[in-house]
């Protein structure tokens, strides 16, 4: 139901979690910085942090995660992201939160969110 990551974890690897239909909750290392194709892949959580460092989350990561609502994202730059790294056909309800100071949340991430927030993030 719940993963801790060591803080030094860089790389979640392809398909670690896939079909994890328990996982609910995830605290992801601010060491991370990439997600590797379908890590993700029909978990049970709702929300999840993507820590600053992320540069990279591959296809299919976050594909098929019903209950997933929140995704917030710390980093000013988004991460570049694959081919449904997160399901448009559960974007009803969805939403995604960045930094005020971010930019380049492009069309690619709102195909995925039924809104983008823009938050200040540094409190």
């Amino acid at each position: 139901e719940y993963v801790q990551f060591p803080a030094s974890l860089a790389v979640i690897s392809r398909g670690s979690f896939s079909s994890c239909i328990n996982l609910a909750n995830v605290s992801l290392p601010e060491e991370l910085t990439k997600i590797e194709t379908t890590a993700f892949w029909g978990t049970a959580f709702r929300e999840i942090t993507i820590p600053a460092t992320v540069t990279e989350i591959e296809d299919m990561a976050f594909t098929d995660c019903k209950e997933l609502k929140k995704v917030t994202c710390k980093g000013n730059t988004p991460p570049t992201i694959g081919a449904y790294t997160f399901d448009n056909g559960y974007k009803t309800g969805r939403r995604l939160y960045c930094p005020t100071t971010s930019s380049g949340y492009n069309p690619l991430w709102q195909d995925y969110f039924e809104s983008i927030t823009f938050i200040d993030m540094t409190r």
